[in-house]
């Protein structure tokens, strides 16, 4: 059994919090003593108040009704009010309660790739892939959660059905016949960056020369298979399964230039404060698409790739990516592309 004392320096909240969780929650106790008022609230008042709001709150008025007429002074009538509104919040009203989410849940695999997949400061999942995905799942009765994964594996991830679709920044070019696509949905380019003061100024500047890029990446293959004439002989290629691990190799001089989609480039230098110079000729402009596996037979795929071309043309998607990116219209040029 438990006598407490509330004193005149603690705010009435401290008082009626205290009333709560001694009372409300399983301790026995005599009552609560207010020096400041010099009223006594017997345990007998605190039952009378608590067993109706617990398993009938339609009781709850006339409960602290009686509050007020038990307890002496003004010290029962308002705690009475206050005493309402803290079971109120802790009871489980119906209406207060909070709804679970009962659709069927899309696993969306990507890496941290700002600011199209990056982790706010929250740490909840954001950017432009995860905002797109997010309203056109929604749309189709689906919520999506979004995996971090290492990008290297993204071809077993969904083989083995760990994951429903990949969706990073995702270039669909020469990899039509490698996976189902929903898309495109975006056009991206891919450049070459420098330090502003480099002497590397066309992509004929690089031979000889050392360029970092993430692996499996279309950079990576571009300069590896050389079918392009404009892509001269390099004297390194470092292929890097993190993509922040190039732009440390430019900074510390390990090499002369990155590799990598230009809105990457933008957002990594607008989030560190670096400045590179981005060289004119791009190695290609691409579309990005949603990656769905080869043997995947749902219309999961289809559907998307149709909701996606709604999106666009409702003016969705041009209001999601100018959230992250300026000119937002000039990355929905998707018809341009031969898919």
């Amino acid at each position: 059994e438990t006598m407490v004392t509330v004193r005149e320096s603690e705010s009435f909240f401290a008082r009626a919090s205290l009333l709560v969780s001694m009372g409300g929650f399983g301790h026995r106790f005599i009552g609560i003593c207010d020096d400041a008022l010099g009223n006594f609230i017997s345990s007998a008042c605190l039952l009378r108040f608590c067993e109706p709001i617990c398993y009938n709150y339609k009781n709850i008025y006339h409960s602290a009704k009686e509050i007020g007429m038990h307890c002496k002074g003004i010290m029962g009538i308002v705690l009475g009010i206050c005493l309402t509104g803290l079971f109120l919040t802790g009871c489980g009203m119906p209406h207060g309660a909070p709804q679970k989410d009962e659709r069927p849940v899309i696993k969306l695999g990507s890496d941290r790739y700002p600011p199209f997949n990056y982790f706010d400061e929250d740490g909840v999942p954001t950017g432009i892939d995860v905002d797109l995905a997010t309203e056109a799942f929604g749309r189709m009765g689906y919520r999506v959660e979004v995996h971090n994964i290492d990008w290297e594996k993204k071809k077993d991830l969904l083989k083995s059905g760990e994951l429903d679709c990949i969706m990073g920044c995702f270039s669909m070019e020469g990899r039509l016949d490698d996976y189902r696509w929903a898309g495109p949905y975006m056009v991206s380019r891919q450049v070459v960056a420098v330090n502003p003061e480099s002497n590397i100024y066309h992509l004929q500047d690089l031979a000889g020369k050392t360029l970092a890029v993430q692996s499996t990446t279309k950079p990576e293959g571009i300069f590896l298979q050389r079918n392009d004439p404009r892509i001269p002989k390099l004297e390194n290629l470092l292929s890097m399964g993190d993509r922040a691990l190039i732009y440390t190799l430019l900074g510390k001089g390990y090499a002369d230039a990155v590799g990598a989609h230009e809105t990457g480039i933008l957002q990594y230098m607008k989030d560190y404060d670096m400045e590179y110079r981005i060289l004119p000729e791009p190695l290609m402009t691409v579309g990005i698409g949603v990656a769905f596996d080869k043997e995947d037979r749902r219309s999961l795929c289809r559907e998307l790739d149709k909701t996606l071309r709604e999106m666009r043309q409702d003016g969705t998607s041009e209001k999601i990516i100018g959230k992250y990116l300026e000119n937002p219209k000039q990355y929905l040029e998707v018809e341009k592309l031969a898919y």
